[in-house]
């Protein structure tokens, strides 16, 4: 999830943030390239750098620990991998240790440990680089904040879970749908207005900003994702978020000669049209109409998308309907699922 260097920076800024965000906008940032550059300045004062480094000596071990903790992990199980949200757990009377869940009793992914794996790992793959991973940096200054020196006040799996989602929220629509002059940067957002979005009237999102084909933001599909898995956790109980980076058009920008339905490119380029894929795939489709494209997949473990599984079964549902055979998904179904998802992202502010 992020490297030594990165993770240096991010105590850094939890320690100084806490008391003067000013000075970090200004002097700091998430970039290990220039991390001797940000810690230099606050080692220049002979009177004050003994405490600075003995303050931070402390931040970084219980950084570590929280991190340790209350982070998402990449495990191994059998020959596959998934995501983890685990502790080290010590047996004093046979001297041995264990990985149990951060939270619940149980060992099986399930319940509110289950959700915060499912919602740390959309931060992450939305914003997989080990550099400026703001959402760990508002994650661990939470759990830092929260987290009792003494062990009285520990981390509650509720609480964790309502912040990450006011987080989510705060970053749609202050950071990603915001109009022009309402758009906050990240370290506003989680320092001056503590993750709680500032954009509440429907004048202050650009929803033009989820019609744009493959320059909407990738968070936007994975924060949509969470929202349709939370919904439905058992329908969608195989679902994982992975590294998904290309935005796919599932009735494709440039059809076949012959497959062209005549749909222009505004409506090509629309929210309902668009979901988020591997690279991989989207190669794999090409040019392929929604009928072809919906033939590839055999089993419910090859979707990568819920909107796109969602896309899928309306396209069946017209196939089973007898529709013309390459006619299941047109303007009409495209339309009523970007109001239908939109509706789904902001239920308080969209209009149809």
């Amino acid at each position: 999830v992020i490297n030594f260097p990165n993770f240096l920076l991010h105590v850094l800024m939890i320690q100084i943030g806490q008391k003067d965000v000013e000075f970090v906008k200004a002097n700091i940032a998430l970039d290990d390239k220039r991390l001797l550059d940000f810690f230099k300045p606050l080692l220049e004062n002979k009177a004050e750098k003994f405490e600075f480094v003995k303050q931070f000596g402390f931040n970084l071990l219980k950084c570590r620990f929280l991190f340790d903790r209350y982070i998402i992990k990449r495990e191994m199980v059998g020959s596959k991998s998934d995501w983890s949200l685990k502790h080290l757990k010590y047996y004093s009377q046979i001297k041995n240790v264990n990985y149990l869940n951060s939270f619940g009793s149980s060992n099986i992914n399930e319940g509110e440990n289950k959700s915060l794996i499912m919602l740390l790992a959309m931060f992450h793959v939305s914003i997989p680089t080990q550099n400026y991973k703001y959402w760990l940096n508002a994650a661990l200054k939470y759990l830092f904040q929260t987290y009792d020196n003494e062990g009285f006040l520990e981390i509650k799996a509720d609480a964790y879970k309502n912040y990450l989602e006011d987080l989510a929220n705060a970053f749609l629509r202050d950071r990603f749908l915001a109009v022009d002059g309402k758009r906050f940067d990240y370290l506003e957002i989680i320092y001056t207005n503590k993750e709680k979005s500032k954009n509440i009237l429907i004048t202050d999102i650009d929803l033009s900003l989820m019609d744009k084909g493959t320059g909407v933001e990738n968070f936007i599909f994975n924060y949509l994702d969470y929202l349709l898995w939370s919904k439905d956790v058992q329908k969608y109980d195989k679902f994982r978020f992975t590294f998904r980076s290309s935005v796919e058009h599932y009735y494709p920008q440039n059809p076949k000669e012959g497959d062209n339905l005549g749909i222009d490119s505004e409506c090509v380029d629309n929210f309902g049209n668009l979901c988020l894929i591997s690279s991989s795939k989207n190669s794999m489709y090409s040019n392929n109409m929604p009928y072809v494209k919906l033939s590839s997949y055999s089993s419910p473990d090859s979707i990568d998308s819920i909107k796109q599984k969602i896309m899928m079964d309306i396209t069946q549902g017209n196939q089973k309907n007898e529709r013309a055979a390459k006619n299941l998904w047109g303007k009409a179904e495209i339309e009523t699922h970007a109001t239908e998802m939109k509706k789904i992202l902001l239920p308080d502010l969209y209009v149809e």
